[in-house]
């Protein structure tokens, strides 16, 4: 019984035998075939960031009230000058007004006290002179001297009133004036922080620096703010050209340069990084702020006899290929590889321009190979 269960599995086993065993040839056309050829070797420097416009201006009121009209939308195009919000001036109308009637007041007990000053300057001279003839007392004198000194504090007085009054009426013009704001910068409105109804604080009248109402950025340049690796940063200098592609337009890119490396380091988990500041020309308004994305550097390049480094295999200290031969049969080929970029790789020697190899060869071509018996001796 035994004898017949292994009879059995053996002849099975023959039935399974793997395709390739029986002969059948590799289809080559499978694989992905690129020429030697002359290539860039470029070593590139890549910062990652975002961008955010070159003038970006928060804009606050220099008065106080409530929000009556807000004029514009996040989003519109404003030039500089532009109105942008109203406040309610009914309440800026009536400070106003009160301040002009307490001025008017404080001008009228002013010009009194000047009259008071006078008529005291006036009876304190004569009591003098009755004095000196005789004719007044010592008493009077003092007296008259007495008036005459609470009158000179009174227009004092007086006068200091009708100064703070005045600045009180200044502040009540200015801030009447100051009811409707514009816009300081030609730009875009990135933000708006207020509606109709809000309330609204002075930015000069306080200790918290006032409301912020919205926020303008100018859209024609754009500055990318990335960072750059510590071991790297010594390869970019400013003014130096670059690259930027931003996530959502993979298949774009904006020509910039560097403008700045700031100089205090930033350390993240152990890893120091250096902020720069990339300057973009967006006339075509394409870049739009808080976009991610990375400024590519091209530190050096040169041209050479080569190949993308996905189309070698490295085992060990030895560097192969796979090479079609005349027969488009493709061959294992060792090289020798030279100066190596960020995608590609000098052949110094072992292949000549115009041979043809697999880019991104399976990792089990040879075993498929060895398999259909289309496999060659490699050199």
């Amino acid at each position: 019984m035994r004898n017949k269960l292994f009879i059995i599995f053996i002849l099975a086993l023959s039935s399974c035998s793997s395709p390739w065993e029986k002969g059948e040839s590799f289809d080559f056309s499978t694989l992905e075939k690129i020429p030697v050829e002359n290539i860039s070797l470029e070593r590139t420097v890549v910062a990652y960031g975002s961008i955010e416009p070159l003038v970006q201006v928060e804009v606050k009121s220099e008065a106080s009230g409530l929000v009556s009209e807000v004029l514009v939308e996040k989003g519109d195009n404003v030039t500089k000058g532009q109105e942008l919000i109203k406040l309610d001036q009914k309440l800026l109308n009536s400070r106003l007004n009160q301040a002009l009637a307490t001025k008017t007041s404080s001008e009228a007990s002013l010009e009194s006290s000047k009259l008071e000053l006078e008529s005291a300057r006036r009876n304190l001279s004569r009591t003098e002179e009755l004095v000196d003839k005789g004719f007044g007392t010592e008493e009077e004198l003092l007296q008259a001297e007495e008036r005459f000194k609470r009158a000179g504090l009174s227009l004092k007085i007086q006068e200091a009133n009708l100064q703070e009054v005045l600045e009180r009426v200044n502040e009540a013009q200015e801030e009447l004036n100051n009811a409707t704001i514009y816009a300081p910068v030609d730009g875009t409105v990135l933000n708006l922080l207020i509606e109709e109804g809000s309330a609204v604080s002075s930015a000069t009248g306080g200790m918290g620096g006032g409301t912020s109402l919205l926020v303008i950025g100018n859209m024609k340049t754009m500055k990318f703010l990335g960072l750059v690796d510590e071991t790297e940063v010594s390869s970019v200098k400013e003014d130096m050209k670059c690259s930027i592609q931003v996530q959502s337009q993979s298949d774009s890119t904006f020509d910039g340069f560097l403008y700045r490396i700031y100089p205090m380091g930033v350390q993240s988990g152990g890893i120091i990084n250096y902020e720069i500041e990339v300057r973009i020309d967006n006339s075509e308004k394409k870049l739009l702020p808080k976009m991610t994305g990375e400024a590519r550097f091209v530190v050096s390049s040169v041209e050479a006899i080569g190949l993308p480094d996905t189309a070698l295999i490295f085992e060990g200290s030895k560097t192969f290929v796979w090479k079609y031969n005349e027969e488009g049969i493709v061959e294992r080929k060792s090289v020798t590889v030279g100066k190596i970029g960020d995608e590609n790789v000098e052949i110094l020697s072992g292949l000549e321009i115009g041979d043809e190899v697999v880019n991104r060869p399976p990792a089990d071509l040879e075993m498929k190979m060895i398999g259909s018996g289309s496999k060659r001796r490699g050199r």
